[in-house]
């Protein structure tokens, strides 16, 4: 007969040293019965024999070909040969590679909602991973004992980083072959090469889908809604629903911020209540703005949106500091004045975080101011920052024919008596009394 030669082995020439695994032989000049052998070990005969094609089975290698788990060899190199008789051996020496079978050591992240299909990837760490062809590497997804694993195409990030995606959710709590329970536990295993697959026992953590019901907030404030917050945030919500807690912390999406939620009480229990501060507005956003809110476990799978925080500005005669404040507004105190604020800090003249002082020369006596101060009248004067009352000028200073005096006053010149005029205020009528102290008797000038 003509001696029969391997051209291809398929789907690659390669295997795990501890499981056997069937793979096809392409070349010519087959003709069965046909055997098979890697390396020196037994020979196995061959299935499915055409001219050009045939089956056989990869042996495990015995253990006295195996290296120790200590050892740092990861692969060996040897060779396939084929025999018409299970005697006479071809010599083309076709080479295999055995390797130590991938391990799965941590996954990220380790949870994910049942009957949801993932919105983003899973990265998978451990060891023995290579590269043999890039369409082999492939996550494998044990959702069910009594189902097909999910095989999906991975992509090898670095020799013990893998990533991947499930094209499928996890499988319902009561799948419709028996209506037994779905484990909590989905293993997930790794392959490098076509059906080699790792036995790690690692996986995902299954659960239920969390529900958001009720979102409200305390606030004195009338008329505001449960969801809404000014632009600065900073206002506590509680958040009830049900499944939220376990043994995995929870995380509060409120547009792009991401905020770790604290357990709560409400009506006796902890199990169904969570905390949040709202943070400020997403990206500056021009007021009203709204910001969806969402809950996750891991990072990256999410409720849909059912509330959403609405934003708005700060109003006049009010002002509000987030970290101190929680969610209530502050009215303007006396001697200060508070235009309030919006998102454009462009447009600000004073931050809408703390009142502002009434200037020198100027006085407030009343709350819930947003405009500027009154000007200080004539004959009195208002030396501080933040007056809320107009004082008497002081003896010895002049504070007539004009207002908004403040404790830069005109001095009396020395050798004379200052005293305000007790007649009119208008420019026609004000009189300035000066008396100068002369020796031997005094003399009183008025100007006008």
């Amino acid at each position: 007969v003509k001696m029969p030669q391997v051209v291809r082995v398929l789907p690659f020439p390669a295997s795990g040293w501890s499981n056997e695994l069937l793979v096809g032989l392409v070349g010519i000049n087959f003709e069965g019965p046909m055997w098979c052998r890697w390396w020196d070990l037994p020979s196995t005969d061959a299935m499915d024999v055409t001219p050009t094609f045939m089956r056989c089975s990869v042996p495990a290698l015995p253990k006295w070909r195996t290296p120790s788990d200590m050892s740092a060899i990861e692969t060996i190199m040897s060779h396939v040969e084929v025999s018409p008789n299970n005697q006479d051996w071809t010599r083309y020496r076709r080479a295999h590679l055995w390797y130590r079978e991938p391990e799965v050591t941590h996954v990220e992240p380790n949870s994910t909602f049942r009957t949801f299909a993932p919105e983003g990837d899973f990265i998978v760490r451990g060891k023995y991973f290579r590269l043999l062809d890039p369409t082999l590497v492939t996550c494998v997804w044990l959702y069910d004992v009594n189902l097909p694993p999910e095989r999906v195409d991975a992509e090898l990030l670095a020799p013990d980083v893998l990533r991947c995606k499930p094209r499928l959710p996890a499988a319902s709590r009561f799948d419709s072959t028996g209506g037994l329970p779905q484990k909590e536990l989905i293993n997930l295993e790794v392959s490098m090469s076509s059906w080699v697959d790792s036995y790690s026992h690692q996986g995902v953590q299954t659960e239920e889908q969390m529900l958001l019901s009720h979102v409200f907030r305390a606030t004195t404030d009338s008329g505001i809604a449960p969801t809404s917050c000014y632009f600065t945030g900073g206002c506590t919500m509680t958040i009830n629903g049900g499944l939220l807690w376990n043994d995995k912390p929870l995380y509060i999406l409120v547009g792009d911020h991401l905020l770790t939620a604290v357990r709560g009480y409400w009506n006796g229990t902890e199990d169904g209540t969570a905390i949040i501060r709202v943070p400020p507005v997403p990206q500056n956003l021009p007021l009203p703005a709204s910001a969806q809110m969402q809950i996750t476990r891991n990072l990256q799978d999410r409720t849909p949106v059912v509330f959403s925080v609405r934003y708005t500005s700060i109003p006049l005669g009010f002002y509000y500091r987030p970290e101190l404040h929680n969610g209530t507004l502050q009215v303007c105190p006396k001697g200060h004045f508070c235009p309030g604020a919006g998102s454009n800090q462009s447009l600000w003249q004073r931050p809408g975080e703390s009142p502002s002082k009434c200037l020198a020369g100027t006085w407030m006596n009343q709350t819930g101011n947003f405009d500027e101060c009154e000007r200080c009248p004539e004959g009195l004067d208002c030396a501080l920052p933040a007056s809320v009352e107009p004082e008497h000028c002081p003896q010895g200073h002049v504070c007539w024919g004009a207002d908004g005096f403040d404790s830069n006053q005109a001095v009396c010149p020395g050798g004379f008596i200052c005293v305000r005029p007790p007649h009119g205020k208008s420019g026609s009528s004000k009189r300035a009394f000066i008396k100068q102290a002369l020796s031997g008797g005094s003399r009183r000038l008025s100007l006008s």
